[in-house]
């Protein structure tokens, strides 16, 4: 006991300095973060779930090694969007329920009055029975309306909460310019083409309750992106989640088809371009991007990661079941303001990496016919197969192999359609991480031919190197202009 402490006193001696310089010799601080190294997993909780855990350890040991350490340990943060479900649903449904009570309090007799007046207003023409009349946040745990049954309750995804707090907690710590890489994640869903199946009718999205969603996630990237000058930022959500974090478009009502809990989005851009202080452009940059996550930085770097579509072709006339569009619905909004200034912070995408496990064919045309309209685009990476998953009964279901290979290969095709013969400027690259795996190496290189049969001879149109295995666009004098 006494050498321990023997120990520790002379620890304490120590400068900060050579504090800091041990602390390099046993751990690596070079190593990227699991949101970084697992990303092209398939999507699931554990992106942020580090088995490394040394920075933290020592972080805890003292207060001295904890301020000293501070840096590094939210150098890759996370934070998790609230998960409670306190948003109340004002309609005629609720205003009813309201008034089969008796004694009810003072709170309750406030909801009840707000949604007649709603009513009385004419708000009853258009809006009966779960019809959103109005959404009100509960912020206080005590609220009477917290008791309401859940099904008048709603979740939106918000700062309120678990984001402000972690806010707060970086400024009091003068974190602001240390965090490099952010991770928003969620669970919730905003299950499609409502909230609450069969409680919120169809034609009622667009008002009530995706107002409350855009307001509150205009907020959310607007807190966040004013102080923090981030170089990357990750979402991981829900598809239907996903669709409003990203200020896309889920267009689809075939997502139930399809085993996707989660889809991964990321934004990252190079540190060359030296931003004014936060402080003193935080307004004009909030207006300058529109509210949306792809204008908060200008972003050159984007990577999707849709998960695995394998349950998809178990299903009946599978053919015609429609993934989630997301990642396609948003490139789309990127080609189209690439070369406008409406937004003077809208993403220049040079590197794309897109992972979709055994996508169907037509998802994947959608995805590079919009690629290809992407001029500044110069480095795609895909990834389109796992074999290990075919391996496995549960998830194949009544799905046959054949058309997944089909499919797959298919999908090689279109890269090389679209992207790869005419549209790519010379230069782009294209890796296939399906390639590593020797069974499909084959089949992607006769997916990806090296020449063209132009005016009855064979030309260059891409250069193939091993390692890794790439296909870069070249040039050829006697090619015609593209």
């Amino acid at each position: 006991m006494d050498t321990i402490s023997t120990t520790c006193d002379f620890i304490n001696t120590l400068p900060n300095e050579l504090l800091e310089q041990i602390f390099h010799e046993v751990t690596d601080f070079s190593i990227p973060p699991p949101s970084i190294t697992k990303f092209k997993d398939e999507p699931s909780s554990k992106l942020t779930h580090n088995e490394e855990k040394s920075i933290k350890s020592m972080a805890s040991v003292c207060p001295r090694w904890r301020a000293l350490l501070l840096n590094e340990v939210f150098k890759y943060a996370r934070v998790s969007l609230d998960c409670q479900p306190r948003w109340l649903g004002l309609s005629a449904a609720l205003g009813s329920y309201l008034r089969s009570l008796h004694n009810i309090s003072p709170r309750l007799t406030e909801l009840l009055e707000q949604i007649q007046a709603r009513q009385s207003a004419g708000f009853n023409i258009l809006r009966q029975g779960w019809s959103l009349l109005d959404l009100q946040y509960m912020e206080d745990d005590g609220d009477d309306a917290m008791l309401l049954p859940q099904k008048y309750h709603f979740w939106v995804p918000s700062s309120r909460g678990n984001v402000m707090e972690f806010l707060a907690f970086i400024t009091r710590n003068q974190l602001q310019c240390k965090i490099q890489s952010l991770v928003v994640y969620t669970e919730q869903s905003i299950s499609s083409p409502r909230q609450f199946l069969g409680r919120v009718e169809h034609s009622d999205r667009g008002s009530t309750e995706e107002t409350a969603i855009i307001r509150e996630l205009s907020t959310l990237w607007r807190v966040i992106f004013q102080d923090v000058d981030l170089s990357r930022i990750t979402i991981a959500a829900p598809p239907s989640t996903m669709a409003f974090l990203a200020s896309s478009a889920e267009d689809s009502s075939d997502t139930w088809a399809f085993d996707m809990p989660m889809h991964y989005l990321s934004f990252s851009r190079e540190l060359t371009e030296i931003l004014p202080a936060p402080s003193t452009t935080k307004q004009a940059n909030f207006k300058e991007s529109g509210g949306y996550i792809y204008g908060m930085r200008p972003w050159t770097s984007i990577s999707y990661n849709e998960g695995c579509m394998i349950s998809g072709y178990a299903h009946y006339e599978w053919q015609w079941k429609k993934p989630p569009r997301i990642f396609y619905h948003l490139l789309r909004w990127v080609a189209k303001n690439e070369n406008q200034t409406r937004l003077s912070r809208s993403p220049i995408l040079r590197d794309i990496t897109y992972i979709s496990l055994f996508p169907y064919a037509g998802h994947v045309e959608l995805i590079m016919q919009t690629m290809a309209e992407l001029h500044a685009l110069r480095h795609l990476a895909i990834k389109f197969a796992n074999p290990d998953l075919l391996d496995n009964p549960e998830r194949l279901g009544k799905g046959q192999r054949d058309d997944i290979w089909g499919a797959w290969e298919e999908c090689h095709g279109y890269i090389y359609r679209w992207l790869l013969n005419r549209n790519s400027k010379v230069g782009t690259e294209f890796v296939s991480i399906d390639a590593r795996l020797e069974t499909q190496k084959e089949t992607i290189t006769k997916a990806l031919p090296l020449h063209q049969t132009v005016a009855g001879r064979q030309i260059s149109v891409l250069r193939k190197e091993e390692e890794p295995t790439r296909w870069i666009r070249v040039l050829d004098p006697n090619f015609p202009s593209v």
